[in-house]
């Protein structure tokens, strides 16, 4: 039997086994929106056989998969040697980054995360976040000619990136002045060069974020810390980016040790004051979209060679799908040509309906 014949074949196969399960059909009827009712995915299937895919996505199921599946965001302090709790060494390092490629995972930005838009991370991908705390030894050592140096994470990460284009490109820098002795320096402890490197960094599509000026533990503070702290950062970034850059940023913040403060109406003021807090600690997160995505109480990994193997192969890490990327691209870019399916249920669809029709955008 020919390809073209056995999708013909399979197309009425289709269509019967429709029929089977007790549905009318007439000339006039709809064969996709029965086949939409009974037997969910044929009709793309079938259309696929024909090499006339219709684009067709179902919300429900990427739905319960968006809303079960988690996303790993990782922790890290210094690269160095000799290594420790908060130290990996460079070679260290390129195997994480090595290990993370070779499963499959993509480095996502700030942006892309926060929007919780993944159209453009390929089908089969694992969207992964890096972060690095306290702006600490290793993670950023410049050159005489202002390039990053090859052992430094982000000396690193630009090779990585540059070699392998598919594994995307981001990370995040928690920004102190302070370690974690409370002993000041500058960040990414060069001196006269914090500027250049905040500029730098921005530049080239990583991010910055904030981690207290002087890297405080937070249990006992009060309003006017948090005010403070917030504020000399702000005026560190407002000065290395320039006000239009500064505006861009994504105002997220990272717990110093982890510590949280305890009067509660402290923490909900701090919260206020960033778009996503991070945790230093409480495993996979909850997928931006996802009805349990809590941007206050956002979890994350420390990470070390020791776990790594369990973060990669965690099996309820989000991998993107077909329909996934369908789904997103419906979604966030509606112009697509993409029929939506699995609505009856959905009133978070039929809102979003009603608000295209509104704007006229349908």
């Amino acid at each position: 039997m020919t390809s073209s014949k056995s999708a013909k074949y399979l197309a009425k196969l289709v269509v019967a086994a429709t029929l089977s399960a007790g549905s009318s059909f007439s000339p006039n009827s709809s064969t996709a929106s029965i086949l939409d009712k009974k037997v969910p995915c044929a009709y793309t299937y079938a259309s696929e056989m024909f090499e006339k895919p219709l684009n067709t996505v179902n919300i429900r199921t990427v739905e319960h998969k968006i809303n079960s599946s988690r996303i790993p965001i990782l922790m890290l302090h210094k690269i160095g040697v000799p290594e420790d709790r908060y130290t990996i060494s460079p070679k260290d390092f390129r195997r994480i980054l090595g290990m993370l490629h070779d499963n499959n995972y993509y480095l996502l930005n700030l942006e892309k995360f926060t929007s919780g838009d993944f159209s453009g991370i390929p089908t089969g991908k694992k969207p992964i976040l890096l972060t690095f705390d306290d702006a600490g030894e290793g993670q950023f050592y410049m050159k005489k000619d202002s390039v990053p140096d090859s052992d430094c994470a982000v000396g690193i990460l630009n090779h990585y990136e540059k070699e392998y284009p598919e594994f995307g490109h981001g990370a995040v820098f928690f920004i102190s002045y302070s370690n974690d002795k409370h002993e000041f320096r500058e960040p990414f402890l060069e001196k006269g060069k914090s500027e250049e490197k905040l500029r730098y960094l921005f530049d080239n599509g990583y991010d910055l974020g904030y981690h207290t000026p002087f890297h405080s533990d937070n249990t006992n503070a009060t309003k006017n810390d948090i005010d403070e702290q917030s504020m000399i950062l702000d005026a560190l970034f407002f000065k290395s980016l320039g006000p239009e850059n500064y505006e861009k940023l994504e105002k997220a913040y990272a717990h110093p040790f982890g510590a949280k403060p305890k009067d509660n109406e402290v923490y909900d003021y701090l919260c206020s004051e960033y778009k996503l807090v991070f945790d230093a600690w409480g495993g996979e997160s909850r997928l931006p979209g996802s009805k349990n995505f809590n941007p206050e109480k956002i979890p994350r990994i420390e990470t070390h060679m020791d776990n790594i193997e369990s973060v990669i192969h965690n099996k309820s890490n989000y991998k993107i799908s077909r329909q996934d990327s369908l789904y997103y691209k419906l979604m966030f870019h509606p112009d697509t040509d993409i029929r939506p399916r699995g609505l009856e249920e959905n009133p978070n669809w039929n809102a979003f309906l009603d608000f295209k029709m509104q704007t006229g955008e349908m």
